[in-house]
């Protein structure tokens, strides 16, 4: 995971497009991938954006996961002359209503697959061999193969299984012939490790994912979009609130608040925005095999994710400022023990410090902390002398917010301070021809915030 991969794949895929190859092209990744997917093109040539633009179609597997759903019936009336799965592992499971979609169904001996009119097939996964469970190439290799064995008959020779006691269901207990699948599997795969193509000794470099903000229509009292809320609080005003915020500090909690999908009046009362982050935190965590930590600032916003763990069915534990005192001792234990367990939520401010984690292999931050202090903190919780792979670290961080210009402190070692906030508002005023450098240099030196 962390190599690239996605750059090389969009350069891949254009090639195609641009020399007529190739004149569709689809694209399925979760949610975070696809925002790769957006700002890995920036990077590329004009003819490059160009085609992704007009004959590269996105879309998120959770999209197609739903049998008969009008996306999959959008997407299959077309004829891809080109498909990648971004994160292809999101399909192992054959019996699913995706992999259906894609690879075909057992009835129709996978002949009715999306992927069988394909003439260019990419399988990106950033899950290690050693990560996998072996029975999980079988979705990878009828991807690329028309034809290709039935999963059952496929299983019954490579697996060794066994009943369940007091069940029908069988597990998957060992394997045979494992040589004879990795070079199947070799002859339609490269691997490259991150050792390959970053020089950092210990750990995986920072992965950004840009959160989008949210299209959808506020109820009131705001019957606007978050992102205008959001605009709002930057002129100093929130007019479903009929809020006025000239004090910087107040100004710059709200923004933060905003950017991780809430706001509080002067009352106090909590009023939930729309907003992404959770949707794009789930889907990073299921796109993850091993155990991971989530750190986030606001209490609200670790109530809403664990709400849609435990719709989801995911094992979690969580620690903030409303954990009784005796549980706060325990709690990480548990989660250390309990290979089940797999996601620790926890406040930064209560998770960032005395405690160790280091079962999990990522840290995913929700909202970005004020201190490079907490942040070194927080990201030491889960260090192990011992560990086999490097761990990493997500920030989620929502697109043109305050939330980008902390995490560009922080990477600094720096703390982000009333200061900094009031220097950041002034210069934006300044571009945007609100005020000139002498009269902000005055209001800075004034103490004046009504910029």
């Amino acid at each position: 995971m962390r190599t690239g991969k996605t750059l090389p794949a969009l350069i891949d895929a254009t090639d195609k497009l641009i020399s007529g190859e190739a004149d569709s092209w689809l694209w399925i990744a979760p949610l975070p991938a696809l925002g790769a997917v957006h700002h890995n093109a920036l990077l590329l040539s004009k003819e490059r954006q160009d085609a992704i633009r007009d004959k590269m179609t996105l879309i998120n597997y959770d999209k197609l996961s739903r049998k008969g759903s009008k996306y999959q019936t959008e997407i299959a009336e077309v004829d891809w002359d080109g498909i990648t799965l971004d994160e292809g592992h999101k399909i192992k499971n054959p019996n699913s209503n995706v992999a259906r979609f894609i690879l075909g169904t057992p009835k129709q001996r996978y002949a009715d697959g999306l992927c069988r009119r394909a003439k260019f097939r990419r399988f990106l996964t950033g899950t290690p061999v050693s990560n996998s469970h072996l029975e999980n190439f079988w979705s990878m290799l009828s991807f690329f193969n028309d034809g290709y064995t039935d999963y059952n008959r496929w299983k019954s020779f490579y697996c060794i299984e066994r009943p369940i006691p007091g069940t029908y269901a069988r597990q998957i207990v060992g394997y045979r012939c494992a040589d004879d699948l990795l070079d199947e599997v070799s002859a339609v795969s490269n691997s490259v490790r991150l050792s390959d193509v970053t020089n950092a000794p210990d750990d995986n470099p920072d992965y950004v994912v840009h959160v989008p903000w949210s299209a959808k229509r506020n109820p009131e009292p705001f019957a606007v979009s978050t992102r205008k809320v959001y605009n709002e609080v930057l002129e100093s005003y929130i007019d479903g609130l009929d809020m006025v915020m000239d004090n910087p500090m107040a100004r710059m909690a709200k923004l933060r608040m905003i950017a991780a999908g809430a706001v509080t009046d002067d009352d106090g009362n909590y009023y939930p925005l729309a907003s992404e982050k959770v949707p794009y935190t789930i889907d990073t965590i299921e796109n993850f095999e091993g155990k991971v930590v989530v750190f986030h600032f606001f209490t609200e916003s670790g109530s809403a994710l664990c709400r849609e763990l435990s719709k989801k069915g995911i094992s979690h534990k969580t620690l903030n400022g409303r954990t009784p005192q005796a549980e706060k001792k325990t709690v990480w234990r548990d989660f250390q023990a309990d290979p089940e367990c797999k996601v620790f939520v926890a406040q930064i401010n209560s998770g960032n410090a005395g405690i160790d984690l280091y079962t999990a292999d990522m840290i995913i931050f929700m909202e970005p902390c004020l201190s490079s202090t907490d942040l070194e903190q927080a990201r030491k919780r889960i260090s192990d002398v011992n560990a086999e792979v490097a761990k990493s670290f997500v920030f989620m961080l929502t697109e043109d917010s305050i939330e980008e210009e902390i995490y560009a402190k922080l990477c600094n070692h720096e703390s982000f301070t009333d200061k900094l906030f009031v220097n950041l508002i002034a210069d934006q005023a300044v571009a945007a021809g609100k005020i000139t450098e002498v009269e902000k240099d005055e209001k800075l030196r004034e103490r004046r915030f009504d910029l």
